[in-house]
């Protein structure tokens, strides 16, 4: 039979609850603390932190950010267990639902992005971080995780790409080849018209020098007019170079381009244009011969020179087409001289005796 517990060992009991309780206690304060911190974290958030439990798909947990991200406050969504569903803009309803079935399968993907209509009528889109929770017989139970609200963002994005699309666009309808070379003069990006240009497909100009496009002689001018214009970080001007062709033919190109630099003022390349001037140089050529062969005719023609048949009674000249003209008509023609006429003391005492004074 056993005896009834000493009055000294009921008391060392309640001594031993007493102190369990109170470390109950202080481990409850201690959580409760940590509970207030982690609540205060997740309401600062501008994210919302979120864990649905599966397969039924009803939130246990939103956090108040829901309101600012997805147009929905955090009460009406757990009181409206499939709200957000409702909410997936119906290009997305697809998507969602084979992202759904992969989901319950124990298949969770990391991210998703896509869009969703707010209670304004508005679309926004959300990036949404995933994590599954499975329990000990590796069945999935629940997912959490973080959606962020990216409209602005997918917008810049747009807004970028419709840019560049414009850019190319506009490019590509341009007679000249538009170009961008780094800080060491290497080709970064180079547009389509280099094919009618020089003969070369853009990728195999990559990362090519403008002086590897040269020759030998060429490059070496070129490069010390650049080094002065890098020094100086001044913008190319009409420069005029000379180029291989694929095939091997010269090509002459105006280049004009300006420098672009980093946040702290450091080159980091050019931007520019190639414009092809081949034939305008040829017809330059050609033009400047012809006025120099008009030059050296005309000096020909404006000047006297070699032996002239003259009459030796009259005076008067032969010209190439066998007439006679005066001497002083042949020579205006073929010279810039001008005449005055008069007459001389002998030819005028000569002819016209009675007009001169009489000593």
């Amino acid at each position: 039979m056993t005896g009834k517990p000493s009055y000294e060992d009921l008391e060392h009991k309640i001594r031993v609850l007493e102190q369990e309780l109170l470390e109950c206690r202080q481990a409850g304060l201690v959580l409760l603390e940590d509970f207030t911190k982690f609540r205060g974290l997740v309401e600062g958030l501008n994210e919302v932190l979120y864990r649905m439990s599966l397969p039924d798909g009803i939130y246990e947990y939103i956090s108040p950010a829901a309101k600012d991200v997805l147009g929905y406050g955090a009460e009406e969504i757990l009181a409206r267990p499939f709200l957000v569903k409702q909410a997936i803009h119906p290009d997305f309803h697809d998507f969602f639902r084979k992202t759904m079935e992969s989901i319950l399968k124990g298949d969770v993907p990391p991210s998703l992005e896509y869009k969703i209509i707010d209670s304004a009528g508005k679309e926004r889109w959300i990036l949404q971080s995933n994590r599954g929770i499975f329990d000990d017989q590796g069945n999935i139970i629940a997912i959490e995780g973080l959606c962020r609200d990216i409209t602005r963002s997918r917008k810049v994005e747009d807004d970028l790409r419709d840019s560049r699309q414009k850019f190319q666009g506009l490019v590509e309808t341009l007679y000249d080849w538009v170009w961008e070379v780094d800080s060491q003069g290497r080709y970064t990006y180079v547009s389509p018209q280099v094919i009618n240009i020089l003969g070369y497909e853009p990728q195999e100009i990559l990362g090519k020098t403008v002086y590897d496009l040269m020759p030998p002689g060429e490059s070496k001018l070129v490069a010390e007019k650049m080094a002065a214009l890098i020094r100086e970080g001044k913008p190319i001007i009409a420069l005029e170079n000379i180029n291989l062709h694929k095939d091997g033919r010269l090509v002459v190109l105006e280049t004009n381009g300006r420098p672009y630099f980093d946040a702290d003022g450091n080159l980091q390349g050019y931007r520019g244009t190639d414009r092809d001037i081949t034939d305008r140089k040829r017809e330059e050529d050609v033009r400047e011969k012809l006025i120099a062969e008009l030059r050296q005719a005309l000096a020909k023609v404006r000047t006297l020179s070699g032996m002239l048949p003259i009459c030796a009674a009259c005076k008067k000249i032969r010209d190439d087409q066998g007439y006679w003209n005066q001497i002083e008509s042949y020579i205006e023609t073929h010279s810039d001289a001008e005449f005055s006429h008069g007459l001389c003391p002998e030819c005028a005492k000569r002819l016209y005796p009675e007009f001169l004074p009489k000593k």
